[in-house]
């Protein structure tokens, strides 16, 4: 089973942090400047996804905003 859930999408990402999801850390791929953002509670983050991709979730805007200021810091700061 599956204990955390990784997503290279940072809109997602973002929308997953609106929703009070929590970001465990962001991962590098040794072979690509590629990273991969991952979440605490897998479940949380399937039903998140179908919400996000079906345009069936809402959060306030300046909150969504803030989140993917604060996902883009923490990729280029390399933390």
């Amino acid at each position: 089973m599956m204990l955390d859930y990784p997503t290279p999408d940072l809109y997602l990402s973002a929308y997953f942090l609106t929703k009070d999801i929590e970001l465990i850390g962001v991962q590098r791929s040794p072979d690509s400047p590629r990273c991969f953002f991952v979440f605490s509670n897998p479940l949380a983050c399937k039903v998140a996804v179908k919400e996000f991709y079906n345009k069936k979730g809402s959060v306030e805007p300046k909150t969504y905003a803030e989140a993917i200021r604060s996902l883009k810091d923490r990729v280029y700061a390399g933390v």
